[in-house]
């Protein structure tokens, strides 16, 4: 007989095993989708959609109660599985697209769902299997019991990986760790079970540590084996896990390429990236004094800059330190200092530097590349302008380029460009571009036009040697015909929105530019372009509606169960956009989101396992209609919640310190896994009064939760925050709440007996 405690601890085991498995997993295909946030939704989705099908296919087998061998069968292979996606996701994704190069949608999905899905599988099919494991004793509760168990050990999993493992080990060594406490639940388990059956499966275990601790021990160089296997045939000399994210460094005919969670950073050494991002700026300033540079610092950009007579000093900020030792690493002797004078490197966001500094800069260059994530798109906003604007000294500038498609200019590209325009000119007087293959935006409060036809003679007066920007060159860019053709296109563009952080157009955008270039990702491109507000609003209630009824009939409880069954597909579903909408928010405030995806998991999970297993109990022996419909209301406020405090901690800035914003993002996922754990320990409760079986209720249960968290990941990624943006995203899925709370009420007086239950 299984008492609760013995429940919790094996809970909090596949808690463990789930959190761990999930954090990794989703690290590594973030990497394999070149650091693009979107694709967070996109795996937890299809994670959740594995569980949910684990879940319901545990939930329909008839294996007995007790069955020891086969749970700590489960346990074992969870463990092994999370192991060999990991392989799985590192060989398959070079065969699909060349190393830093975007997937498409299709191809997308497909990745993450191999990537996810066997050990996403098992975890679901573990949950049920513990609750069945548990229901013999008829004086232990086992879904409470199991599902806060398991919200607890992903809570301490989530703080582990956040402040220790994701920094300190590698993901072969975390992952194989986990492994090993699913191995010793596997010997633990096997102790009660039948001789033949134990000696087994005790051999089988025993084998299975060992191996473990073989992998243990080697685990840099599989690491790195690994590694080259995802970048073939680039030759991978250096790879490194930091807070900020996953650094590669490549080999190829005597140059090394740097990339950032997956995506190319810069080349050293690539003159022509360094001199066009450098000279055409500076140029365009009479005499810069000093310059601050954000971004592919290690590309040549520094030596660039300080080629020109007046430059005194050139700030270069770096996010990650290991960048740093990196570049000075494989680099040139003197490659990011001249002789030790001329430029400083600042550590640090360059956002929150940029807010918070008080030096002035004749110059300002932003060469963080295209914008196809947040945490580039985030030093495209007006906001971000405006710090900017206010770290100019006199006739200062700033400056940013954008990659040209070429002859011909998409709509999509166009919107991009104007977004972008539209945002330096909500904040400077005077704002120009400079076309070419590389598109550069310059914004300022002193006149800039009058300087450009002059970029010629400046550089000839400056003195200095350039192998790629010349006067030819120059020359050739400011041909008339060219500011007319791109002033005509940007003059007929049929969107005016600016980019800023709670509207990242221009992030949108690029998704959409990315998206068109395959069948896949025309919908992604439609939707970016057509859908609005109403019309996403209508899509998913709709879908809400349908998923409900279907589960209303397939359980056999009918229209009785329509009320629990709506609640527990409205939670998954705001919790999962909730928890993404969060780490958006993260990533646009902080910059980073790499390590704190665990931090954010646990939070959320912390506050779903005290309530599941301490404050929902008393909001079901109350009356669960009305607890029901509190919490509804509570689901259609958590996502205008986030977005409020996203908007506090957007506008003190700088003047926010970083582990105040990281605990007010904690406390927005804690909120949210507290609801959410409320909601299923009443819905569920619930159902069990409807004489659903405990074990076909807590299948039933845990698979609609999933299945709305499922949509979530699904439309977010994909539709929503594209389309939208992630104001009125979180406007939108609280409006369905909103309707579902309406329905809810609907189906109460269509059936007054659901009020008295």
């Amino acid at each position: 007989m299984q008492t609760k405690r013995n429940l919790v601890l094996l809970g909090c085991c596949l808690g463990t095993l789930g959190t761990v498995s999930q954090v990794v997993l989703l690290r590594e295909l973030l990497i394999a989708f070149t650091g693009n946030e979107l694709t967070i939704a996109t795996v937890l989705a299809l994670w959740l959609v594995s569980v949910s099908l684990g879940c319901l296919a545990a939930g329909r087998s008839r294996g007995p109660a007790s069955g020891h061998g086969g749970v700590a069968a489960l346990f074992i292979m969870a463990g092994l599985f999370s192991l060999l996606q990991v392989l799985l996701i590192r060989s398959i994704r070079p065969v699909m697209t060349p190393a830093g190069e975007m997937l498409s949608p299709g191809m997308t999905v497909a990745l993450a769902a191999l990537g996810v899905a066997p050990s996403a599988l098992l975890i679901g099919a573990l949950f049920v299997r513990l609750v069945r494991y548990g229901s013999e004793s008829p004086t232990t509760a086992p879904i409470p019991a199991v599902y806060g168990g398991e919200a607890l050990g992903s809570a301490v999993a989530g703080v582990l990986l956040s402040f220790w493992l994701l920094e300190a080990a590698n993901p072969i060594t975390i992952v194989a760790a986990a492994a090993c406490v699913g191995a010793i639940c596997g010997i633990l388990l096997l102790r009660n079970a039948p001789g033949r059956e134990r000696l087994a499966g005790t051999v089988a275990a025993v084998i299975c540590l060992a191996s473990l601790a073989a992998v243990l021990a080697s685990a840099h160089e599989i690491d790195l084996r690994l590694r080259n296997l995802q970048y073939r045939p680039l030759e991978v000399v250096e790879s490194e896990d930091t807070k900020f994210g996953n650094i590669v460094v490549t080999a190829r005919d005597g140059l090394h390429d740097f990339f950032e969670t997956g995506a190319l950073a810069f080349t050293i050494a690539d003159p022509m990236f360094a001199e066009e991002t450098v000279h055409i700026p500076l140029l365009m300033h009479s005499e810069p004094r000093r310059v601050l540079i954000i971004g592919a610092s290690g590309s040549g950009v520094i030596s660039e800059a300080l080629k020109h007579p007046s430059v005194e000093r050139v700030d270069f900020v770096e996010l990650d330190p290991s960048m740093m030792a990196l570049v000075e690493r494989y680099a040139p002797a003197g490659w990011l200092r001249r002789d030790g004078e001329g430029a400083v490197a600042v550590l640090g966001d360059g956002r929150s530097y940029v807010g918070s500094t008080g030096a002035k800069y004749d110059v300002i260059i932003v060469a963080a590349g295209h914008p196809l994530s947040l945490q580039v798109n985030r030093l495209y906003t007006a906001e971000f302008f405006a710090e900017a604007a206010e770290a100019l000294a006199g006739g200062g500038l700033v400056a940013l380029k954008v990659d040209s498609p070429g002859a011909y200019m998409g709509p999509e590209f166009i919107n991009m460009l104007g977004s972008i325009a539209g945002a330096l000119g909500q904040v400077f007087d005077s704002v120009e571009f400079i076309p070419g293959d590389a598109i550069h935006l310059l914004g300022s409060n002193s006149p800039l036009a009058g300087r450009i036809p002059d970029l010629p003679a400046a550089l000839l007066e400056r003195g200095f040697k350039t192998s790629y920007v010349n006067d030819f060159v120059l020359a050739d860019r400011l041909a008339p015909l060219r500011a007319v053709q791109l002033d005509s296109l940007l003059a007929r563009r049929k969107s005016a929105d600016i980019n800023t952080d709670g509207r990242p157009v221009t992030f949108s955008y690029a998704i959409a530019i990315w998206a068109r270039h395959f069948t896949t990702g025309r919908a992604v491109a439609w939707a970016v372009n057509n859908l609005g507000l109403g019309t996403c609003v209508i899509l998913l209630s709709a879908l809400a509606f349908i998923v409900v009824a279907c589960y209303a009939r397939g359980s056999g409880l009918g229209f009785s169960a329509a009320i629990p069954f709506a609640a527990l597909y409205s939670v998954g579903f705001t919790t999962m956009f909730t928890q993404v909408l969060v780490m958006l928010c993260y990533q646009i405030s902080r910059g980073y989101i790499y390590t704190r995806i665990a931090v954010l998991i646990a939070a959320f999970m912390i506050g779903l396992g005290l309530t599941a297993t301490l404050a929902a109990r008393r909001l079901a022996g109350a009356r669960e209609y009305i607890s029901l419909v509190l919490l509804q209301a509570g689901m259609v406020c958590l996502p205008i919640a986030v977005i409020v405090a996203f908007r506090q901690v957007q506008s003190r800035g700088a003047g926010l310190p970083g582990p105040a914003a990281d605990g007010v993002y904690a406390l927005l996922a804690f909120v949210g896994g507290a609801l959410g754990g409320a909601v299923f320990t009443v819905a569920s409760a619930s159902l069990m009064r409807r004489r659903a079986p405990t074990v076909e209720a807590g299948a039933f249960s845990y698979s609609i939760d999933l299945i709305g968290a499922s949509v979530a990941g699904f439309t977010t990624g994909f539709l929503t925050i594209p389309a939208l943006g992630i104001v009125n995203a979180a406007l939108a899925v609280g409006l369905v709440n909103f309707f579902v709370l309406g329905a809810m009420q609907f189906a109460s007086r269509r059936s007054p007996g659901l009020r008295s239950r």
